[in-house]
């Protein structure tokens, strides 16, 4: 099994956009220097093949940032790859501490150093010519740099979400193994108690306690923490109506109940089905979240507690998705909405704040639910269809065009149409 072990002493995170500009070379001293010897460390650990470019990579990355402190100043973009670059490494020592390297790891690592590579000929093709400070200066070539900044920054990002979250399919699915061991043993030491004193018994397997789904409350030090985080604050897109309010906590699901199990299970089989007709496509799955049908009827997490379990309110609809119970009133959008009877949701962190809903608990937090989601290859559309009940022949889920583009929504919506292609992920509690 994939173990991940991470170092408490490389936690930290980089310090805000307003970071000075000598402060940053520092930071970033100390990122490129920790990735660097880790991944050497893993080129050794892959054998005699290495990961091809690694060093072309690493310098790379390293001119990348360089050209952009210099041009783009304190640029936020800067601070935030210098955060995943940072992030990055905690994560590669974990998988380095946790025994052989993954293959697939392997190969995302290799492709990663390989657009770090490309991207930087880009750039120093254009420094060599003499005239990187008068490119520069120009609108476009700006623009230009900061997409390059914004493509890496989102390529380490889905690495670390994907990494973090493949590694905990795989530690929920051999503690529900372990805890099934324990139960059963449990039963049949009890049935063997009964026959030696009373005869045969009446009981059966099928009366055990199922469990709940448990949701752990994460540390600020740790990387799930920090990447959802990230990911949260950075998909808070600019909006005249919500200012971005502050992260009180994160939970995430720890371990899993037989509903949970069983729906994870279904879950990982859809995801094996995905990639072996796709083999290619590596965006199959994405983190996103939930907008309609998430209202939150209890008080869960408010109390900061070390561990929660989901409610069993009939109308706690966030409950019922947090066990895996994707019953269609609850959680599936009818079909009169914009795309049919489906289950929606976003990238746009803030377009789910606006469908998040307390009910009648008067919290003073907000929840924000963020899924791991199947979404294969899926169809663009940039007009309704309400008569949708699955996605069109040869794709697997609806990506709907924004008006800046032409097309009806103004924020990101995605639509899936089973059960099975959800997996719930973390909790997120926050504050205006």
């Amino acid at each position: 099994m994939l173990k991940v072990t991470i170092p408490a002493s490389r936690t930290s995170r980089t310090p805000s956009p307003k970071t000075s500009l000598n402060d940053m070379t520092t930071i970033g001293h100390v990122a490129f220097t920790g990735l660097q010897s880790t991944l050497c460390v893993i080129k050794d650990m892959a054998g005699n093949v290495g990961i091809p470019g690694l060093y072309a990579g690493i310098a790379g990355l390293e001119i990348i940032v360089s050209v952009s402190q210099q041009f783009l100043a304190n640029d936020e973009r800067i601070s935030r790859l210098l955060e995943r670059i940072m992030g990055l490494d905690i994560m590669l020592q974990g998988f380095q501490a946790g025994g052989p390297l993954p293959q697939q790891i392997y190969q995302r690592v290799a492709k990663l150093v390989l657009s770090w590579e490309n991207e930087a000929t880009k750039i120093s093709e254009l420094r060599d010519r003499g005239g990187v400070i008068k490119w520069f200066t120009a609108k476009r070539d700006g623009v230009m740099l900061e997409e390059i900044l914004d493509s890496i920054n989102q390529s380490i990002q889905d690495f670390l979400l994907e990494c973090a979250f493949n590694t905990e399919i795989g530690v929920h699915r051999l503690q529900h193994d372990i805890s099934e061991l324990k139960r059963l043993t449990k039963h049949n030491l009890t049935l063997l108690q009964a026959s030696k004193s009373t005869g045969p018994s009446m009981s059966s397997p099928n009366t055990a306690t199922s469990g709940e789904n448990i949701m752990k409350r994460l540390e600020p030090n740790d990387p799930v923490f920090l990447e959802v985080h990230s990911y949260f604050n950075d998909r808070w897109l600019r909006d005249p109506e919500l200012k971005r309010p502050t992260i009180k906590a994160i939970y995430q699901v720890s371990s899993w109940s037989d509903r949970g199990s069983g729906h994870l299970q279904k879950y990982s089989a859809y995801r094996s089905e995905l990639r072996k007709a796709l083999p290619n496509n590596r965006l199959i799955e994405e983190p996103l979240f939930h907008t309609h049908h998430a209202t939150r009827q209890c008080a869960l997490g408010d109390d900061l507690s070390e561990t929660i379990s989901p409610c069993y309110k009939s109308s706690c609809s966030l409950c019922h998705i947090l066990r895996c119970d994707f019953r269609d009133d609850l959680v599936r959008k009818s079909s009169k909405s914009m795309w049919g009877s489906g289950f929606y949701l976003t990238t746009a962190s803030n377009k789910a704040s606006y469908y998040s809903r307390n009910g009648d608990n008067h919290s003073p937090n907000q929840a924000a639910l963020l899924s791991k989601v199947l979404v294969g290859i899926p169809k663009l559309v940039s007009a309704r269809d309400s008569s949708l009940r699955a996605p069109p022949p040869g794709t697997h889920s609806i990506k709907a065009i924004t008006k800046d583009q032409g097309g009806e929504v103004i924020y990101s919506e995605r639509v899936v149409y089973r059960a099975d292609a959800i997996c719930p992920w973390v909790l997120i509690l926050y504050q205006f």
